[in-house]
């Protein structure tokens, strides 16, 4: 699958994601319903996919394919490759875009194609789309050792008769570049939205 228009070579992420001391790579298809799709490899074994692609059985995945037309390739998607921190920063999750293997078009099922093709054409018509970081917390305090939430606050309270005004206006101020929106969502849950 070609890659034009993009920053970086499959192979070349490759050699950037083994020199940062990545050990596996998760190859990750969309299912239609959005669920993620893995298979784990070894970074030394997972050289030829990032290049050729990885082939699989798209019957395998609802709504995908059909058995008799079912061989299917993920093509490594650069824009849409993320470090596990949490693993340690060991394990890489590389995002993938569909295709058959006679190198059609992905399938109109494939979930990234489909968000590709709108973003695509939203451009087209002059529009930009950003899409971020949703956080959601909630704010405690410690009481006798153990943590308890703050205030009994509830949505649209506006933070003015809670005791965590003033955390939550530096909090705001912090991330006053980044923010869309803060605002508490349920009782004692907060969201802010990133741009």
């Amino acid at each position: 699958m070609p890659t034009k228009n993009l920053e970086i070579e499959p192979a070349d992420l490759w050699r950037i994601l083994k020199a940062s001391g990545i050990k596996y790579v998760k190859f990750i298809i969309v299912d239609i319903n959005g669920a993620p799709r893995s298979e784990i490899v070894p970074i030394d074994m997972a050289k030829d996919l990032f290049i050729d692609g990885m082939p699989f059985d798209a019957s395998s995945i609802p709504s995908y394919s059909t058995v008799n037309r079912s061989d299917f390739v993920a093509y490594v998607d650069p824009r849409a490759v993320y470090v596990e921190y949490w693993q340690d920063g060991k394990v890489a999750d590389v995002f993938t875009m569909v295709s058959d293997i006679a190198d059609k078009p992905s399938p109109p099922l494939d979930p990234r194609r489909v968000l590709n093709d709108v973003l695509e054409q939203a451009k087209s018509k002059g529009y930009e789309f950003l899409m971020g970081v949703e956080v959601e917390f909630f704010v405690v305090k410690e009481d006798g050792g153990k943590p308890v939430f703050a205030d009994p606050g509830i949505y649209f309270d506006g933070w003015n008769v809670t005791v965590q005004s003033q955390f939550m206006k530096e909090l705001i101020t912090a991330i006053a570049m980044r923010v869309l929106i803060i605002r508490r969502l349920i009782t004692r849950l907060h969201q802010v939205n990133m741009r």
